[in-house]
């Protein structure tokens, strides 16, 4: 049986003129796509693990070294524009000492002299987040999750994200906490 299949595969490439892909570059126009994946240095191919977990509006990384079992996990949303362009993202990473904090990335142009606000309906103010510089692809700020926005992320608010371009220009996000609770939750059973 299984010498069926080998002969009719066989037969099939040769009549749809299909070409086999080899590790080599150029092999038929094609080449193999590499892991999307860094490896952190020292730890060979096959020695490490990444899982993705949807939950509602969020999705709970874990990459784990298999030869010392160490397990770190972050819970990142996206948003896109129209045209399937990345223009915010945010990801909730902890510390070892247990502190969490939100890591916000902003497109390029953003205006680092004004910072990032964030704003629920509770909130007696907006939380301010300094950026901590660019690159030509982002823009980046962390703020620790405490106090209020602990208490947002309980409530499965929505929350306002707010940042200013260096044209002027005003980008605001209403993004939904709902289900980064959950993801947190998880995260912590890995």
């Amino acid at each position: 049986m299984l010498r069926r299949w080998i002969v009719l595969a066989i037969i099939g490439t040769l009549f749809c003129g299909v070409q086999a892909v080899s590790g080599a570059p150029g092999a038929a126009g094609y080449r193999l796509k590499g892991s999307d994946i860094v490896l952190p240095p020292g730890v060979p191919l096959g020695q490490y693990r990444r899982i993705f977990q949807p939950f509602p509006n969020w999705t709970l990384v874990c990459d784990e070294n298999l030869k010392t079992r160490q397990v770190v996990c972050n819970v990142s949303q996206t948003v896109i524009d129209t045209k399937g362009r990345q223009v915010f993202s945010w990801s909730l990473a902890s510390e070892e000492g247990g502190q969490s904090d939100f890591i916000l990335r902003t497109l390029p142009d953003a205006d680092t002299q004004a910072g990032i606000e964030l704003q629920t309906v509770n909130m007696a103010g907006p939380i301010r987040v300094a950026f901590q510089g660019c690159n030509q692809k982002l823009c980046l700020g962390t703020t620790p999750v405490a106090g209020p926005l602990s208490e947002e992320i309980e409530r499965g608010s929505s929350i306002v994200v707010t940042y200013h371009a260096r044209n002027g220009e005003v980008r605001a996000y209403t993004l939904p906490l709902k289900g980064l609770k959950e993801a947190i939750a998880s995260s912590g059973r890995h």
